[in-house]
């Protein structure tokens, strides 16, 4: 494996795909780059976090600003500012690099009192930016700290946020929650329209949560990841995963970024500061989603339930991994972990775009997506009933450890106003425009139509310049892609996520959903290029950073 490694990094040649059919260029330019990702998957070295040298010391840091070209409307030209991540350095008021101490603990570096806090620090990068090309960045995401001899980036802790509740997440799990740690590894995806290396056309929910809450986020979480790895993964032949369009890909397992996280990023025998800090687990939609590209695999798992391979086998290898899993993080100490329930797959955009699901049986399109979405559907409430059961087992075998259930399908259905959330409802204050994204499927065997939401941008990981990739309403669209939600969607989990740690006695209060509601949609108009994102945090409308001068 380590020959293809070093090939790899001298520049392997690309397997050649021919086409004449234009139609399918899209689709080719994913077959290519999930090629390249998988000769590149015997490297692991490359899909391996760089940690920070671990041993106490009196090192300073510097604070390193994560920033963006702005999203400007163009009918020509989708902008590709937002293809990577510019990281700057703060300055100070004398324009020199901030310089902090602080102690370094398991990935985050706890500032002590003396320190700058929070609104210092974006101040610095406002000046970077200023001091910066204009044409290079102007949007501040996030704000780490880093060793100027070693470069890696760290979550911060501030003095601030050692008050009462939580102070610290640690995020294991796939392309939901990634925040850029794939981008960060490959450099080839996801490209722009898709944000500076999150799964969407905006800020995900990590970043959200972090801004949201007095809470240092650690995200381990990488884009395509699953629970259990070659157990569930399709058996298809390389041509066939060559050919399945890019748009699923595996990328190790949520074990494996936990055994990272012990072997690489943990100072001490077990978790530092376990009672101010929250593990987040949510993962699993690959473990099955990965299969849907493939005729005959996607079958297998949802309609053939006595077999090995259906979705009940599937579903029970999830979640004996996903268990295990957890023990394992419950024995570094753990003391407060939350774990997400999977959305409604079956109504998610993959229904609209599915060719593979039934093409033997002689349905029409219509009545085998239909079914197709019918399956998923029993699929996600058969995997949410058993991690359920688990978390209610795993809850009640100790005083010493709090385990919750992030109940992320209710809270879709509520997007997609099908149910109420039980402790809010967001059809009062949020405005997802689910009426223009609404595709209809008629059966002939049921009188009553069945609305889907269609994806919002129809290009491939590799990302597009071409604005008719991109719907008109991003900023109020369900979902971005086949499978990933819109930035807009990612700030009500963050505030969803947010409460469900309030309500456990976990966090400090949620701010009030009026508020949430009026940031999320300035944010979503921001990324969808109607106006220009400063500096990303939640405040409100007083004590905003002043903006650039035009």
């Amino acid at each position: 494996m380590r020959r293809q490694c070093q090939a790899t990094e001298q520049g392997a040649p690309v397997p050649e795909i021919v086409s004449s059919d234009a139609s399918a260029l899209p689709r080719l330019k994913a077959g290519i780059t999930t090629t390249l990702f998988l000769f590149l998957l015997g490297c692991s070295s490359l899909f391996e976090e760089p940690a920070p040298y671990k041993a106490i010391t009196a090192d300073t840091w510097q604070v390193h600003c994560e920033t963006a070209s702005s999203h400007r409307p163009s009918d020509k030209e989708l902008n590709k500012g937002v293809d990577k991540a510019i990281w700057l350095v703060a300055l100070d008021s004398d324009n020199q690099p901030i310089e902090l101490r602080g102690t370094l603990e398991d990935g985050f570096l706890r500032l002590g009192p003396a320190q700058p806090d929070e609104t210092e620090l974006l101040d610095g990068c406002v000046r970077a930016l200023v001091n910066a090309e204009r044409s290079k960045a102007n949007e501040v995401a996030r704000v780490r700290a880093f060793r100027p001899n070693e470069r890696i980036n760290v979550a911060i802790q501030y003095p601030g946020d050692d008050g009462p509740g939580l102070s610290r997440v640690i995020i294991f799990g796939d392309s939901l929650s990634d925040t850029g740690n794939m981008k960060a590894r490959l450099r080839i995806f996801p490209a722009a329209p898709y944000w500076i290396g999150r799964f969407s056309n905006g800020p995900a929910w990590p970043d959200y949560l972090g801004s949201l809450s007095y809470v240092a986020i650690r995200n381990h979480a990488v884009g395509g990841a699953s629970v259990s790895g070659k157990a569930t993964i399709p058996k298809v032949t390389f041509t066939q995963r060559v050919m399945d369009g890019g748009q699923f890909f595996i990328s190790g397992t949520t074990e494996q970024q936990i055994d990272l996280f012990k072997g690489n990023f943990m100072t001490g025998e077990g978790i530092a500061k376990p009672e101010k800090t929250a593990v987040v687990v949510w993962a699993g939609a690959n473990d099955y989603i990965s299969k849907e590209p493939f005729t005959g695999a996607i079958e297998t798992l949802l309609d053939r339930v006595d077999s090995p391979e259906g979705y009940p086998a599937v579903v029970a290898t999830v979640i004996d991994n996903l268990e295990r899993q957890i023990r394992s993080i419950m024995a570094l100490g753990a003391q407060h972990i939350v774990v997400g329930n999977l959305p409604d797959l079956g109504l998610t955009p993959i229904v609209l775009e599915n060719k593979t699901y039934g093409v033997e049986a002689g349905l029409d399109d219509n009545e085998r997506r239909l079914q197709l979405s019918q399956r998923l559907s029993q699929l996600t409430s058969y995997h949410n009933e058993q991690v359920a059961a688990m978390v209610d087992r795993l809850d009640g075998e100790s005083d010493q450890v709090s385990v919750i259930l992030f109940d992320a399908h209710t809270l879709f259905d509520n997007i997609l106003q099908y149910e109420t959330y039980p402790d809010f409802d967001l059809s009062e204050e949020a405005e997802f425009d689910i009426a223009d994204n609404a595709r209809i499927l008629e059966s002939k065997q049921d009188e009553s139509p069945h609305s889907y939401q269609a994806r919002c941008y129809k290009g491939s990981y590799l990302g597009e310049t071409d604005p008719s990739f991109v719907c008109d309403n991003s900023q109020r669209a369900v979902f971005w892609d086949v499978v990933h939600p819109t930035t807009y969607v990612h700030c009500w989990v963050a505030f969803g996520l947010h409460r469900r740690m309030h309500d456990a006695g976990w966090t400090r209060p949620t701010p009030e959903i009026s508020e949430v509601g009026d940031w999320c949609e300035g944010v979503a108009d921001l990324a969808a290029g109607h106006q220009e994102l400063r500096v990303f945090r939640y405040v409100r409308e007083e004590d905003m950073l002043s903006p650039f001068e035009e």
